[in-house]
């Protein structure tokens, strides 16, 4: 069982530069690669240049396309230089690729969404695109650090959190068949790991079931945020 070692929601962009600085000053870091899609490239700028100015061997990688390519891509540059982290940038595919390719790696991974549409950006899963019609689930690892800057969160499409609140929703009735059939499921059964996922559920329930979703406050993300990421860690400990 391995869950994220640095876990971080920060609201403002001094705070969320203050705990990369913190974690690749705490590493001594000397290689960072990068992953973010090409359209992400304007609108996180301000991160990608503090990166690139706080480790100055700093590599980044645009994906312009999700598909089992980019993950050979980014494991080929993972193999050209001692990188000490990787740090993923975008929604669930950008992330998904990059924690793949680390982990066939060997390579630390810092997921920064910029989406809260799933709990993949805590999780030990990546779901690789395979073909132009269909993906597979692959076992991973999850994420060496999480961050999740609020004011990225908030600027983001409000269908995204809709997708989110609908992936909690899912793991508690999953939880709930998974307590009641126990004795009937050929898989094991992991107590801990229902509770868990019961519990990032019932964290968001009380903040969006009255509220508007174009009326959503740092609070009511913070909520959502790491509901998701304790689905995330349910997953690791499951595993």
């Amino acid at each position: 069982m391995k869950i994220p070692e640095h876990i971080h929601i920060t609201e403002t962009t001094a705070e969320t530069r203050m705990v990369f600085e913190q974690i690749f000053t705490s590493y001594s870091t000397k290689y960072l690669l990068v992953v973010t899609s090409s359209s992400l490239k304007e609108k996180m700028s301000w991160l990608l240049d503090f990166l690139k100015k706080t480790v100055k061997k700093t590599k980044i990688l645009l994906l312009r396309k999700e598909d089992n390519q980019n993950i050979s891509k980014i494991g080929e540059q993972l193999k050209k230089y001692p990188y000490d982290f990787c740090v993923g940038i975008g929604g669930g595919k950008v992330l998904d690729t990059a924690k793949y390719a680390s982990f066939i790696s060997s390579v630390r991974f810092i997921s920064f969404p910029t989406l809260l549409s799933h709990d993949g950006i805590a999780s030990p899963v990546a779901v690789v695109k395979r073909g132009k019609h269909w993906s597979e689930s692959k076992k991973a690892k999850s994420p060496y650090g999480v961050i999740v800057d609020l004011m990225t969160i908030a600027s983001s499409p409000r269908l995204s959190l809709l997708s989110g609140i609908g992936d909690l929703t899912a793991n508690l009735f999953s939880s709930l068949d998974a307590e009641k059939f126990k004795d009937r499921n050929k898989e094991e059964y992991n107590q801990l790991a229902v509770n868990i996922a019961k519990t990032s559920a019932l964290l968001v329930f009380p903040h969006f079931a009255h509220i508007s979703i174009n009326n959503i406050s740092n609070n009511d993300l913070k909520h959502l945020a790491w509901g998701l990421i304790l689905s995330g860690i349910s997953m690791s400990i499951a595993f």
